[in-house]
């Protein structure tokens, strides 16, 4: 009832878009599971159907040491910023209902078009943004390689590293005193650790920007997607420092947040959607909407005040992306009780993972070995 979208598949086969009541419960929804890692993996990593399943699923593994509550979600359902919203919505009502409090439908949540993020914006605002140059995939090169070692296998592994407190709180320090952003460095490290095993000395990979800060504060918006690319160029050269490499998105990524240009991919979305019936739009779309090879993004901070159930501590807490399938390579970081995750997530053969756990064994010991400084308090 919170989430009506839940109970729905998504259908293509007419020419408008469409979502389909297919009446979902949380029985067709909830996977309870007492099997081994290997059992619980492969259904942790398996694909959703969207024309025939529910967009969500969420996986109970039942463990020795405690339970693992697994949520995996369809990109058309939200991004990672969404996916918080989904968490804390769904932790609140598990508090409730094992409290016995009533539980009431938040109403917000039903709102999930693109109409928020211009509720405040007038018809001549409307039209400077679409007469702009931005355009999303513009500096992205052709012949930006990704990663495939031709393994001849493609199977799913998931790979995490750690930043715990002190090291995090060490990059907090050191990013604050470039003038840069946390995010700025993360994607730092992460150009430097990827052209160090390729033997590359430029990188051009996005970084994934959360358009909800152009949401009018007091507008209702619901689970959703509302994520824009943000493109850079990234030079690596054997003397560069960290410093350099921070310093040169720092700059790139302070052009793309000026103004609110980025909303332009939105306005061409919603009016493609409105003029061209699905099949023709489904074509162009795979034609000029590249997916760059190398991506990244930050999803933030996961608040531990609204993401609890109750008595029951929660240990760690991360969130991933889509399985790529090589030679897509994609970084996301995700922070909570004060350590950042970087996690991986892909499709490949063994040598495609060993490399994908060197770079991030390299990011992590970059940021280790930055100098200790003074404690950094947020």
């Amino acid at each position: 009832q919170a989430f009506p979208l839940l109970r729905c598949c998504f259908r293509g086969d007419s020419r408008k878009l469409r979502w389909v009541d297919k009446g979902f419960t949380a029985e067709d929804i909830l996977h309870v599971l007492d099997a081994d890692e290997a059992t619980f993996f492969q259904a942790f990593a398996a694909d959703i159907d969207i024309a025939c399943e529910p967009l969500l699923k969420v996986i109970l593994h039942r463990k020795v040491e405690g339970d693992l509550l697994c949520t995996v979600s369809s990109h058309i359902v939200c991004d990672g910023a969404g996916v918080k919203q989904y968490l804390y919505l769904l932790s609140e009502i598990y508090r409730k209902l094992k409290n016995g409090e009533t539980v009431s439908v938040p109403a917000f949540e039903r709102q999930r078009g693109t109409k928020p993020l211009f509720a405040d914006m007038r018809f001549r605002e409307k039209c400077k943004i679409m007469q702009s140059p931005f355009n999303v995939y513009a500096d992205e090169p052709k012949n930006q390689a990704g990663i495939d070692f031709s393994g001849g296998l493609s199977d799913p592994y998931i790979e995490w590293r750690t930043l715990q407190a002190a090291s995090f709180n060490t990059l907090k320090h050191f990013v604050k005193a470039q003038g840069a952003t946390l995010n700025d460095a993360l994607m730092a490290v992460y150009a430097r650790a990827f052209c160090k095993n390729t033997n590359a000395q430029k990188v051009f990979f996005p970084s994934t920007m959360d358009l909800r800060k152009f949401v009018p504060a007091g507008t209702a918006y619901g689970i959703s997607n509302y994520s824009g690319y943000c493109m850079c160029r990234i030079e690596v050269k054997p003397e560069d420092s960290f410093a350099d490499t921070i310093a040169q998105i720092s700059g790139q990524m302070r052009v793309h947040k000026a103004g609110k240009n980025i909303l332009k991919s939105i306005m061409l979305w919603n009016f493609a959607v409105r003029m061209m019936p699905y099949p023709l739009l489904k074509h162009y779309f795979t034609k000029f909407a590249l997916r760059p090879l190398i991506t990244f993004s930050n999803v933030g901070i996961l608040d531990a005040e609204q993401l609890h159930f109750g008595e029951t501590p929660v240990k760690y807490v991360r969130i991933a992306a889509t399985l790529k399938r090589r030679p897509h390579v994609h970084i996301t970081a995700s922070t909570y009780a004060g350590a950042c995750t970087l996690s991986c997530t892909f499709r490949g053969g063994p040598e495609d993972n060993r490399f994908m756990c060197k770079m991030l064994d390299d990011m992590c010991a970059e940021i280790d070995q930055l100098p200790q400084s003074l404690p950094f308090s947020d």
